[in-house]
C-alpha cells in the first residue's frame, strides 16, 4: 500500500482543490525531507506560513474590499498623475463559482447562459488614462445576496412602503430594525 492510499481517504473531505494540492505538496516535502517540523520542509517564509495556516484551520479564501480597493486606488492615482482629464466607467459584473459550495456567504448569480448559479457580485470602478489608451481599475465592491447586510430591491420597496415595519411577524420587523440601523451606520460611516 502506498501514501496515495491513505491520503485518498483524508483528502475526500476537502472540497478545494488548492487546499487538496496544499496538502499534497506538504505531504511530498515531509517525505522528501524525512521530517515532520515545518520550517525544514518549507522553502521560504511564505510556504511556512500557508502550511502553517492550512494546519491551523486558519486557512480562508476572502475577498476582502477593505485591502483590494486602497491599494487598486494608490497604483491607480499613481498611474495616471499629471492627467488632465480622466474618465470612471461603473461597471457591474459577478464572480462565478458554479462549483463552489461552501464558501464564505457565497450567494447566487447569472452564468452565461442566464442559469442561476454560486456566485458574488461585484461593482467595479475603471479609469480610462486618456493619454495611454489605457484602463485602470480603481475599485472594486464584492458582496453577496447571502450576506446578513444585504437588501434586495423588493425587501427595499417593503420596508419603503412601511410593510415590513408594521408586520405582525416579529422577524419582518426585527429585518426592518436591522435596515434603519444599517442605513443609520452607513450614513454615521460618511460624516
Amino acid at each position: 500500500m502506498n501514501l496515495t492510499f491513505y491520503l485518498s481517504g483524508l483528502l475526500s473531505f476537502f472540497k478545494d482543490r488548492r487546499i487538496i494540492e496544499n496538502i499534497e505538496q506538504m505531504i511530498q516535502k515531509i517525505i522528501e525531507k524525512k521530517t515532520i517540523r515545518l520550517f525544514k520542509v518549507t522553502d521560504d517564509k511564505k510556504e511556512y506560513n500557508r502550511y502553517k495556516s492550512l494546519l491551523d484551520g486558519s486557512l480562508k479564501s476572502v475577498l476582502n474590499n477593505e485591502k483590494i480597493s486602497p491599494a487598486l486606488r494608490e497604483n491607480s492615482i499613481e498611474a495616471m498623475s499629471g492627467q488632465k482629464q480622466i474618465i470612471l466607467i461603473h461597471d457591474p459584473g459577478d464572480i462565478r463559482k458554479k462549483y463552489s459550495k461552501e464558501l464564505e456567504n457565497i450567494g447566487k448569480v447569472l452564468d452565461l447562459d442566464k442559469n442561476v448559479i454560486n456566485g458574488y457580485h461585484t461593482f467595479n470602478t475603471v479609469a480610462i488614462d486618456n493619454n495611454n489608451k489605457q484602463l485602470h481599475l480603481v475599485d472594486t465592491k464584492v458582496y453577496s445576496n447571502r450576506e446578513p447586510n444585504f437588501v434586495s430591491i423588493d425587501t427595499m420597496e417593503l420596508y419603503n412602503k412601511g410593510v415590513l415595519q408594521e408586520s405582525e411577524k416579529p422577524e419582518l420587523r426585527e429585518r426592518a430594525q436591522s435596515i434603519k440601523q444599517g442605513f443609520s451606520q452607513a450614513f454615521n460611516s460618511h460624516n
